[in-house]
């Protein structure tokens, strides 16, 4: 009796083994533009319908957050892909699926704005180190933009200078203080929805982001 209740359970962690590797092979979570954390600040209310699991999460901005448009981390925002790029916004118009699929498949290589915080072609330029260190693998500079990026203060986006957005804005400092990455992350959660400048230069910046972006 025993020997058949352990086959049994034998062959159930088997079949559960299967299945929880099938699935991670359906939905691959991706680093590089899904955080669960920067995604649940952003849409507080998925804490409340989804939960803080992060597949569930992951799942949601599969299935509806991409569709409606919700930005995944701070390396990339489909509405913000599509708007700063406008050969795309003439292309897919509103159809953020079809522009994910795009950035997945050709938007990623091609150096374009891909979030408020990181321009593709300027974060290589203005970080020599790191184009030589990840040559061709976007993946990788993405990670790593995410990893330790925004904690180093890199320069990433013409339109964002994370040192004049924490000079500019008090608020910031007192909550914030020294901790860099959360400049960038505040940006793209509330900042540019508020109409906060992020640059030295304001009037040109300020025409930028009230009539452009």
């Amino acid at each position: 009796m025993r020997s058949k209740i352990r086959f049994l359970v034998q062959v159930f962690l088997i079949y559960m083994f299967k299945k929880i590797t099938l699935m991670n092979n359906m939905f691959p979570i991706e680093h590089t533009y899904f955080d669960e954390h920067f995604y649940t600040r952003k849409y507080q209310d998925l804490l409340v319908k989804v939960g803080p699991s992060r597949t569930k999460l992951y799942h949601h901005f599969l299935k509806y957050g991409i569709k409606e448009g919700k930005a995944g981390s701070e390396a990339f925002d489909i509405k913000y892909y599509l708007t700063s790029n406008t050969d795309l916004k003439n292309l897919y118009g509103d159809d953020y699926v079809a522009g994910f699929k795009h950035f997945l498949e050709k938007g990623k290589y091609e150096g374009r704005d891909l979030s408020p915080v990181l321009n593709m072609t300027y974060y290589l330029e203005k970080n020599p180190d790191i184009a030589e260190k990840y040559g061709n693998d976007i993946n990788g500079i993405m990670a790593q933009f995410l990893r330790e990026g925004m904690s180093e203060g890199r320069p990433s986006s013409p339109y964002f200078d994370f040192d004049a957005y924490r000079q500019r804005y008090t608020d910031l400092r007192i909550i914030y203080g020294d901790n860099i990455r959360e400049y960038y992350t505040h940006f793209c959660t509330h900042g540019k929805e508020e109409k906060r400048l992020a640059l030295k230069w304001l009037y040109i910046n300020k025409f930028i982001y009230y009539f452009f972006i």
